[in-house]
């Protein structure tokens, strides 16, 4: 774990434990909470958790500190109608973006356990397995599945037999990968020399078209569109990113045999969607969209329906106290330095 990811750990511990998360609740705590979540690995994952990781125990969690404080866990679709109704008893939502297998395997019996809803958004390309940028995927299986790298990519030889030999050679990969040592020609030259195919790696990592389908018959989950790509709308032309969005949608619908209500951006920050895109998803027939910009819900969303803040949960720093400061909304009063709680730019 990194000296940031420690850091915001024991800040947000800190800040729940005193009483100081609590004292910006009353301006930023909004109405309720969407939950913004990938991946969910299992309590003995091998190699450190990314910022799209979730283990199942912190999820489980999550769960069993809401329904011990009698906060009510709602889908997407009844969070809208109690902020409409201006309902006081505060909620959460869970979503997970992408359209991990896992989502279905591990996440959907704990959610059955405590029958509670959650929405996952679905995009396109990993139903089909089309081309779509999944290095990190890639990057895992290259080292579960090899005992040394071979080649000329990386400059030398990693041995990665044993455990501890494979989180540091992936470790250390991804580092060079993430400051740049390791551009994307090399990158994918690496994972041809090694054969790990990203349609391999999706087929081992994300559900198919039959599997959602068959998911969608739960009662407990509700599907939403996430692209057709996993592009960032923002470098499309405005016509490429409706048409993204539309057949992401029908898709869908089609698969699911009903109305697919709610969007996600894909990245969701500001440079990846704005106004632009806010205006596309409402044109594109969806009823809300979601990004990644921290905040909590407001009777003042109900005019921006579609630049809908949420929660993070971050793999490398899972703490009940980052949490509670996240939902009682001092992140947000510390980003927008004690701002307008609803930001939408």
């Amino acid at each position: 774990m990194s000296f940031k990811h420690v850091a915001i750990r024991h800040l947000g511990n800190i800040a729940a434990a005193s009483g100081l998360a609590g004292l910006a609740a009353g301006r930023y705590g909004g109405a309720g909470s969407i939950f913004m979540l990938h991946s969910i690995v299992g309590d003995d994952y091998l190699f450190p958790k990314e910022n799209v990781q979730t283990s199942a125990g912190f999820l489980e969690k999550i769960i069993r500190h809401c329904v011990s404080r009698h906060i009510a866990v709602v889908s997407l679709s009844d969070a809208m109608l109690r902020i409409e109704s201006g309902s006081s008893e505060r909620f959460v939502c869970f979503t997970f973006d992408d359209g991990y297998r896992d989502n279905l395997n591990i996440a959907l019996p704990i959610f059955r356990k405590y029958q509670l809803p959650f929405t996952v958004f679905v995009t396109s390309a990993f139903l089909d397995r089309r081309p779509v940028e999944y290095w990190w995927g890639q990057l895992r299986y290259l080292v579960m599945d090899h005992s040394v790298t071979v080649g000329d990519v990386l400059k030398e030889r990693l041995p990665m037999t044993s455990i501890e030999e494979k989180r540091r050679a992936y470790k250390r990969i991804k580092g060079w990968i993430n400051s740049g040592t390791i551009g994307p020609v090399a990158l994918e030259k690496l994972f041809e020399q090694h054969r790990v195919p990203v349609s391999d790696c999706l087929d081992r990592d994300a559900f198919s078209a039959r599997e959602l389908v068959e998911a969608s018959k739960e009662p407990l989950l509700e599907i939403g569109g996430h692209t057709v790509s996993h592009c960032q709308l923002s470098r499309l032309n405005e016509q490429s990113a409706l048409d993204d969005m539309k057949q992401n949608k029908l898709q869908l619908e089609n698969l699911i045999e009903r109305e697919v209500q709610h969007f996600c951006y894909p990245f969701g920050d500001e440079a990846s969607c704005g106004e632009r895109e806010f205006r596309l998803a409402e044109a594109a027939g969806f009823r809300t969209a979601v990004t990644s910009r921290i905040g909590n819900l407001f009777p003042d969303h109900l005019r921006h329906r579609f630049a809908l803040p949420r929660l993070r949960f971050i793999g490398p720093c899972e703490g009940l106290g980052f949490m509670e400061s996240q939902r009682y909304g001092a992140i947000t009063a510390l980003q927008t330095r004690f701002g307008n709680p609803v930001r939408v730019s």
